[in-house]
């Protein structure tokens, strides 16, 4: 298994220059693809956070956003018919990017018991 890491914090700070605001700095964007279930409040293969005031529930700002998807979620959704690749664009490029290995994943969801 390869796994690739980047530092978001990293990301988001290696924009600073000596006065600059932080009004200035680019929103910071990561995708997470996990060979593993992380979340077990939802059967969602993609999900979406951002940062939020815990009390009052809202958006802190719009300059950090992280999405996870998890490929055994996505596998199961494809063994249950309910996923489109035809008109889900997310689904049609994790197949593009050969996340799922042919042998097993996607490409056989229907066959698998």
């Amino acid at each position: 298994m390869v796994q690739y890491y980047i530092d978001w914090s990293q990301l988001y700070s290696d924009q600073l220059i000596k006065s600059m605001s932080y009004i200035e700095l680019n929103a910071t964007i990561t995708v997470n693809i996990l060979n593993f279930d992380l979340f077990s409040k939802t059967d969602l293969f993609h999900t979406t956070y951002h940062l939020y005031k815990d009390e009052e529930k809202f958006r802190m700002d719009d300059m950090m956003e992280f999405h996870f998807i998890e490929i055994p979620k996505l596998l199961q959704h494809g063994k249950e018919e309910r996923l489109d690749p035809w008109n889900d664009v997310l689904v049609r490029w994790l197949l593009l990017l050969g996340i799922v290995d042919h042998r097993k994943g996607i490409k056989n969801w229907r066959k698998s018991p």
